[in-house]
């Protein structure tokens, strides 16, 4: 029940921020942040030795949206 609420979260802050062309950002859950950019692609940063590191991680179709 929480999980699928959480993930209807994210889908709709997503859905905001691309509305309004800025990324959304999301914790998750191998210590990092998950950044989704206007244009569907999605990037996990992780910082490795002090410094961020950048992960594309591939794109996500557009509206309606499904994250995985």
């Amino acid at each position: 029940m929480h999980h699928e609420r959480l993930k209807q979260f994210r889908c709709q802050s997503v859905e905001k921020a691309r509305a309004v062309g800025i990324p959304a950002y999301f914790l998750d859950e191998f210590d990092g942040v998950l950044r989704v950019l206007p244009d569907g692609r999605k990037e996990r940063i992780v910082v490795t030795e002090g410094r961020p590191v950048i992960l594309p991680l591939g794109t996500i179709p557009p509206w309606p949206m499904t994250l995985r």
